[in-house]
Order: C-alpha cells, then structure tokens, then sequence
C-alpha cells in the first residue's frame, strides 16, 4: 500500500488511475496472510432406501443426477429442462418406485450441485461419503434424458464405465430386453469422441473404482447450454424411458445374490 500511496490507485477494489510499467531495480518481498470465506454454499440432496437383507444393506447403489444449470448469463435465464431437469426428475421417479418395493441392498439417492462448475458436488459426494466408499457396489447416472441428439435422434445411450465394462453392457442389455428402451450402442461398443462417461458426474465414482453407468440422450444437441432449453422443447417418453431403465437396473443388482469383485 505505502508504494502505491500517493497515485490515487486503490489495489483492494482495483479502482483510481494506474500506468502499468516496469520498475527497474526494485525488489519487493511480501508475506501475505488472508482468510478466505465461501460467498455461497450449494448441498447435494441425498435420501438413502435401506435394503431388505440383513447382510446385503450393507452394500449400496447410487442413483444420481446434477440438479444445476448456468444460470443468468447476459440477461437471459438458463432453464436447463433438459440439462439437468430431465435428469433430476427420473431420478426423483426412480426413488418414489423403489420406495414402494425395497431391495435387498440399499439404495442412495443422490441429486448433485455444481456440475457445471466442474463435477463438484460429485466430487465432493466421493470424497466425503455418507457409507463406506469401498461398500458402493454401482453408480447409476441419468445426465439429459430428454431431448433428441445428432447422430441417434431417437435413441438413448446407456454407457458403462471402463472398469467392468463388458460386465457392466452385458447387465444393461440384459435388463433392456425386458424394459425396452431404445438404446443405441455404437458408443458403448466403440470409440466415443465426446467423452460423455468421463465429463459426467460418473467420473467422481470411476476414480474411487466404483462401476458406474450413465443413461444419456447425447450431450451433444440442440439447445445444449443455450436460454432455449426449455420445457417445452423437452420429450417425456424418451424421459420415462430412462426412469425406467434406471429404476429396472437399480432393482437388478439390487437383488443380485452374486455381484462382481471390485478391482
């Protein structure tokens, strides 16, 4: 402060007049000490089934979805029907129907902040888990489920992770022939050049491990992080298809005597 004293320049709300330029043979040294206090907070909302088995509730499937959006940018509100309202409300579906019929293992119901800002509210879920996190069995992801993408405009993508993928498409497929879902599997069963496994909130589990699943239409579509995602643009059925899927899996390795061994 006492080097700028004088200019009329405020370095704390960056305000007066300043010339940028260089001084020449000065050397400064500075011990800075500062606290730092969040401007906001954000929660997840988390709701936990308790299983059926006395030994089995032990172990737990994750169903989530982001709850966030972008906002206002410019002036204009972001709704996010699709990304993540769609999500968020088959995920609320799924919970309201496993509620009525518990499975043997437990069930977390997850609906996580910040997203957008990073996968944070993931993030933080793994890093400070409500249960053991080496007792989470399978996380299940639903990430814009309600809209029409290029390349599958009909169609939902049900991706599994890259630990226990063969297992994890073979549990997806076998499930579907009893829900129905119209599901494309080109990028489950080649490469995928958007990357949807490792940008969604999936990532937070595949770190610690964890299977994971994510039901998608394609991040990549219309409205995608435009003001004009909205609900009228937004496809129930492609909606109550990913409920049901998410739910029919749920339920699957829920009851599953036998599961797969974590690596």
């Amino acid at each position: 402060m006492d080097l700028l004293s004088g200019t009329g320049y405020d370095p704390v709300s960056g305000t007066g007049p300043c010339t940028p330029g260089r001084l020449d043979g000065v050397r400064i040294a500075a011990d800075l000490k500062y606290d730092m206090e969040p401007a906001s907070s954000a929660p997840n909302v988390v709701a936990l089934l308790p299983g059926t088995d006395p030994v089995l509730k032990d172990e737990y499937i994750v169903v989530t979805a982001h709850l966030d959006h972008l906002g206002i940018r410019d002036g204009q509100i972001f709704n996010g029907a699709d990304d993540n309202a769609s999500g968020s409300a088959a995920v609320l579906e799924v919970a309201e129907a496993a509620a009525m019929a518990p499975v043997k293992r437990s069930i977390i119901f997850v609906l996580f902040t910040a997203e957008e800002e990073g996968l944070l509210g993931s993030m933080y879920f793994a890093d400070n888990p409500p249960v053991p996190i080496e007792n989470i069995v399978l996380s299940i992801n639903l990430d814009m489920v309600g809209r029409n993408s290029r390349g599958w405009p009909e169609s939902l993508l049900a991706m599994g992770s890259e630990n226990r993928r063969p297992e994890l498409l073979e549990l997806i497929s076998d499930v579907n022939s009893r829900v129905g879902a119209d599901l494309d599997w080109r990028l489950s069963e080649g490469k995928d050049p958007y990357v949807h496994v490792q940008r969604s909130d999936l990532l937070a589990f595949i770190q610690k491990g964890i299977p994971a699943i994510l039901i998608t239409r394609g991040f990549m579509g219309p409205d995608y992080h435009r003001p004009s995602d909205d609900p009228e643009t937004i496809n129930y059925p492609k909606v109550l298809q990913a409920a049901r899927l998410a739910y029919a899996l749920a339920v699957e390795v829920g009851n599953a005597e036998v599961l797969y061994e974590r690596d």
